[in-house]
């Protein structure tokens, strides 16, 4: 798997484990892939060894990041990672069934 430097800004959110809250954690980060702005960060926490995948975006001064925790290796991330986007008809789709009433029966 091909990691990339994160950027400084990326690295200042990294100042901390969301999970066990530990202040200048140890942490192992692998940047998964960069597009455009965005940043994919698969990051494991070595005090509570829980991992997160992170999605970290820059515009000019802004910074917003989220993150999912995963138990997911960071070598079986790429390959959904880069699947198609969702289509409009896609979400339409999903929206209308979790309206039905027979969705949470079946």
């Amino acid at each position: 798997m091909r990691s990339a430097p994160l950027s400084s800004e990326a690295l200042r959110l990294l100042s901390y484990c969301p999970l066990c809250q530990v202040q200048e954690p140890r942490i192992d980060v692998r940047t998964l892939r960069t597009r455009r702005e965005t940043e994919q960060v698969y990051l494991r926490c070595q005090t509570c060894r829980h991992a997160l995948l992170a999605f970290v975006r820059v515009r000019g001064e802004m910074i917003s990041s989220i993150a999912l925790v995963t138990d997911l290796r960071p070598e079986d991330l790429p390959a959904g990672l880069s699947a198609n986007p969702v289509t409009l008809d896609e979400v339409l789709e999903i929206h209308e069934a979790l309206g039905s009433p027979s969705f949470l029966r079946t």
